[in-house]
């Protein structure tokens, strides 16, 4: 098979250093997108307890006898009904279809405001299930950066909010009926109501959520060294393709790899061959299967015969293999080469063999389709032997190498576990030089060359990555497959959604509306700040003295949780200052 990759008709040279503009590339389709708005719909909280609201609100400044409330324990309910991320015309659009309740509560209410005087009761409070959708869009493109790159700008509209008309969330008391007196007039007027406390709360998604997605995608810009044995490499990595259309999102990577020193023991010639292929067709399905997927990690061979050009040229493949603590002696090869090998030195006193590699050709990335999908073909990789002869060092004889290191990936639901594959059946050798021994006797390396090769590549070179569950999302498979060219691999995911779990929150309890507290710490998603529960005096102007109860004299309150509950109560206030 190597042969077959070999003789294929390549595009170019790629001198040192020069960029591979499509290097890799990662593609989330329209249905792993849907998959995640399933996340989304699982881990939203059905219910968001709150207890201990109360305190008092003066009407106006000549308020003699401020009203005072007491709102019982009362569970708010949210179900996201439907969570749609749907990509198109480059952008995302997310729409959140959700539906707002509560259970049963009591308000106890007295004081006066305007024409309500000496107001003492108990009203039974409840917000019937309604309807909220929240749309918000994300626009991304792809602008030169001015210094050979690009960048990824954001730009997210602020979220649009539409409320169904909400009926009265208050009974059996007077404020009840002034609530249905003005639903009478404006069905809509306790949905507008909800709408003036939301909308000012979500002013600056928009620009927050820029800044997230920016910071998120900033971090793609690579540029970095690292070292491999005596050679160190730059990297570099930006993107280079942004594409949002009906098939999801495909994010396009380059990558520049500069070598350090040139080793002496290689002739690299002018760079990588390689055949600049185009970015692949993509669609919901692998390649030209029927199997769908929710995300792909697309891999160039380019870029991975640019990385090991760039191993060969360093000269990290010119090892003395007596340096790897591998003990060899003419004992050994006699064994290995046969007689007219054997016959060269005294059995009974073995000499030290000297053994170096000498790689006149760099390695190169093969794909397959079954095995290990990612091999290393090792072309022309030369052992040069040498031992002691008559007092002297002598030159023995150089064999050559054709072999295949494979990288099985091993990805699974639980972890990332590559693994080197040394297939023994794939090695073949060639006797450029051979004066001292019969012809043949190559035959005997095919158990020594994995020695060779495992200590050049030890078994830890790959890591170990375990792969978190988070939030009950897991990996549920991944299949590689190379494309019809051979030119692309293509890492196919599916996720694991079955176990996703709703978010678990205290809730909040406070003495006075926006000046709430929050039970619990440590909330991953500041469900505190979401639900405006904050430390004691959050939502309090500047100069309020005196702890809570004179924070609740004020006619500002800023907790969107305490505005929901509390809705009923400033409906009546409401409906109040328009009769006055």
């Amino acid at each position: 098979m190597w042969l077959i990759w070999s003789s294929l008709a390549l595009a170019g040279t790629l001198t040192p250093g020069a960029p591979v503009e499509r290097a890799a590339a990662l593609h989330v389709t329209n249905g792993g997108f849907a998959r995640i708005g399933d996340v989304v719909s699982g881990i939203v909280p059905p219910t968001f307890p709150v207890s201990d609201i109360g305190g008092s609100f003066a009407c106006d400044d000549a308020d003699e006898d401020p009203l005072t409330y007491s709102l019982s324990a009362i569970d708010l309910t949210l179900a996201a009904e439907d969570v749609q991320l749907v990509a198109a015309d480059g952008a995302l659009d997310l729409t959140l279809f959700l539906s707002l309740g509560s259970t049963p509560a009591e308000l106890d209410i007295s004081g006066d405001c305007s024409f309500l005087q000496d107001l003492n009761e108990t009203c039974g409070v409840e917000l019937p299930t309604t309807s909220v959708v929240v749309n918000l869009r994300l626009a991304l493109a792809l602008v030169p950066d001015g210094a050979g790159g690009n960048t990824i700008t954001v730009s997210a509209s602020d979220p649009t909010i539409s409320i169904s008309p909400i009926g009265n969330p208050l009974s059996d008391c007077t404020l009840s009926s002034a609530i249905g007196t003005l639903l009478g007039q404006d069905e809509e007027a306790i949905s507008k109501l909800l709408l003036s406390f939301i909308e000012p709360e979500l002013a600056g998604l928009g620009a927050e959520v820029e800044t997230a997605v920016a910071d998120a995608l900033g971090s793609l810009l690579i540029e970095t060294d690292f070292s491999l044995g005596d050679s160190t490499l730059g990297i570099s990595l930006y993107p280079s393709e942004l594409r949002l259309d009906d098939t999801g999102l495909m994010l396009g990577l380059a990558a520049a790899i500069t070598p350090g020193a040139i080793s002496s023991c290689v002739e690299t010639g002018e760079g990588t061959t390689v055949a600049d292929p185009e970015w692949p067709t993509l669609s919901e399905q692998a390649w030209d299967t029927s199997l769908k997927y929710d995300a792909a990690l697309l891999l160039n061979k380019d870029l991975l015969d640019v990385l090991l050009w760039n191993v060969w040229a360093g000269g990290l493949l010119c090892v003395d293999v007596a340096t790897l603590g591998v003990p060899l002696d003419t004992g050994l090869f006699s064994n290995l080469f046969g007689e007219s090998f054997a016959a060269l030195f005294d059995p009974a006193n073995p000499s030290p063999v000297g053994v170096i590699t000498a790689p006149v050709a760099p390695p190169t990335a093969v794909f397959y389709d079954d095995g290990a999908p990612i091999r290393i073909a090792l072309n022309d990789f030369g052992l040069d032997f040498s031992a002691s002869m008559d007092d002297r060092d002598l030159r023995l004889f150089r064999v050559g190498v054709l072999a295949e290191v494979g990288i099985d990936p091993n990805l699974s639901a639980t972890a990332f576990e590559p693994a080197l594959i040394i297939d023994t059946n794939a090695i073949s050798f060639t006797e450029p030089y051979n004066e001292l021994v019969t012809p043949g006797f190559s035959s005997g390396l095919a158990e020594f060359i994995p020695t060779v090769l495992s200590s050049l590549l030890p078994d830890d070179l790959l890591p170990t990555i375990a792969i978190p569950s988070f939030l009950g999302v897991g990996l549920k498979t991944a299949f590689w497959e190379p494309d019809a060219s051979g030119q692309w691999m293509g890492g196919f995911l599916l996720l694991d959604i079955e176990n996703v779990q709703p978010v678990e929150v205290a809730g909040c309890s406070g003495g006075s509306f926006g000046c709430d507290g929050f039970e619990g710490e440590g909330d991953p998603f500041d469900f505190e700040a979401i639900l405006g529960c904050g430390e004691a005096g959050t939502g309090c102007e500047e100069g309020c003295e005196g702890g809570e109860s004179s924070c609740a004299t004020h006619r500002r309150g800023h907790g969107p949780s305490g505005r929901v509950l509390m809705l009923g109560f400033f409906l009546g206030l409401a409906m109040a200052r328009r009769r006055r």
